[in-house]
Parts: C-alpha cells; structure tokens; sequence
C-alpha cells in the first residue's frame, strides 16, 4: 500500500484528446493488462485508447446505434467489452474480431433497462459456476445472472429488502473462477452471495451510515471492500477469516 504522506501528481495530455466524446462519458476503464484505456457514453460510442502519457492514440471506435451507454466493462479477461444502456439488451464487442453482438436480456426477467451491471473476473472459457457471468441490477431486489458464453440467464438472486443499487464479484485466491457475490441494496444492506448454493445469501452487513447507496468494489485481492454513498462518503470493510466481511475496523472517508 501507500506509505503515509504527500503524493505527488503530473499533468498529462488528456486520455481521449484524439477523439473526444461528444455526450456525457459514464464510463472508463482500464484493460487488465493495462495500457488500453476504455471510455463509453450518451453519444453511443465506444472508444479504446493505447495511452503513452503522450499522445494517447486512438486504437477503435465502435458505434451502437441504438444504445447510449449507462455502463461499459472489460470482460473475459479483457477480450471482451460488455456495454449496456437503458434498454431491454445489451452488446458484446469482441475487441479481437472487432465484432459487435447485440444479446437480449435474461428471459422472463422483464427488465426495460440493463444499464447497472457487474461482471465476473477471469475468462470466458474458464470452468466453474461463475467463470463468465453478467449480474443485472432487476427489479425489486432481483439480481438475473447471465452467462457472458452462453448468453442465457442462469439464475436469479433475491434480495430481502430494497431494490438492487449495484453489485461486485469477489476475486478468488490465485485468480480461479469466483463463487462469491457482494450486493448493495436501497436498504443499505450488503449481500453477500455465494453461487455454489442457488440462491442463497450466506452474509449481510449494514453499511454504516450510508441511506443513499451508489457503488460498491472489492480490491483485486478479495480483502478490501468499498462502498460509496450520495453524501460522498466511502466506507472500507476488511474481510474476516473465512471470508465474510464485517464492520470491524471500518474506515470511512469524506469525498
């Protein structure tokens, strides 16, 4: 981690200076490998670009015509780009193949909007229950799972209480599939979920203090989760022995 004290900043030349996005950006995000940066948005365009600190080329454009981008995320291990607005279906850019597929939502979930996602880490090919999955925010408290190789709905969590605000998946030791879920409800309360056992929530916590839940993230480690509130406050939980994370030794920090 950071030793304690000033950390110094330089201004570079701006990530997206070759082509600027002419709407609102919701989304960047850097490849796994590092290096590529991704930026989507309202103009419905998704943008990839190898930044040097210096010039920041543009690599591709890719344009969904009918989808202003509310969230966009690597996937497969950065072989894939999933990009999901508010509609009914989502898109799959194969970074690769340059192709572009349009997938519709889980069936029978009746969702208008797909646009609040999380999507496991690893790839597509790898084995496991959770080795390629896509979690939708639904309505109500449902969490549709998707299959990101498949493209076909595989399960559907419940949350007790609130609607579905945003959603992580939980990194497993040595980089293997993941079989845990963290869900952040309206009601401030984080599932925790774990997808060998269909629908079942295995741990809640209350996030302290937060009534306007906004984001959630867990450190690439699995020992580190945050969450963000609307009042800009972002509390840090530390993962217990055997994995459950619990509100001792909670740090919070104003933004």
């Amino acid at each position: 981690g950071l030793r304690a004290g000033t950390i110094e900043t330089t201004r570079v030349v701006d990530a997206n200076k070759e082509e600027p996005s002419s709407g609102v950006v919701r989304t960047t995000a850097f490849h796994p490998g590092g290096g590529l940066l991704l930026t989507a948005g309202l103009d419905k365009k998704l943008r990839l670009f190898q930044v040097d600190g210096l010039r920041n080329p543009k690599v591709q454009t890719v344009y969904l015509q009918d989808c202003p981008v509310q969230q966009a995320s690597w996937a497969s291990g950065g072989a894939q780009v999933v990009a999901a607005g508010r509609r009914p279906h989502f898109y799959v850019y194969d970074v690769g193949g340059g192709r572009v597929e349009r997938v519709q939502g889980p069936a029978g979930a009746g969702l208008k909007s797909l646009e609040s996602f999380a999507v496991s880490p690893g790839a597509a090919e790898g084995s496991g229950p959770s080795s390629s999955l896509l979690a939708f925010m639904g309505d109500q408290g449902t969490i549709p799972l998707v299959s990101l190789h498949s493209r076909r709905a595989v399960g559907c969590l419940k949350m007790a209480g609130g609607s579905a605000r945003c959603a992580a998946f939980v990194p497993a030791p040595g980089g293997g599939p993941t079989n845990t879920l963290l869900s952040l409800g309206s009601d401030g309360i984080v599932h925790t979920w774990d997808l060998r056992m269909p629908r079942t929530c295995v741990h809640q916590l209350v996030d302290f203090g937060n009534t306007t839940p906004t984001s959630l993230a867990v450190s690439p480690n699995g020992q580190l989760l945050a969450t963000g509130s609307g009042s800009g406050v972002v509390n840090v939980y530390r993962a217990a022995p055997g994995g459950a994370f619990t509100a001792q030794g909670v740090a919070a920090a104003g933004l």
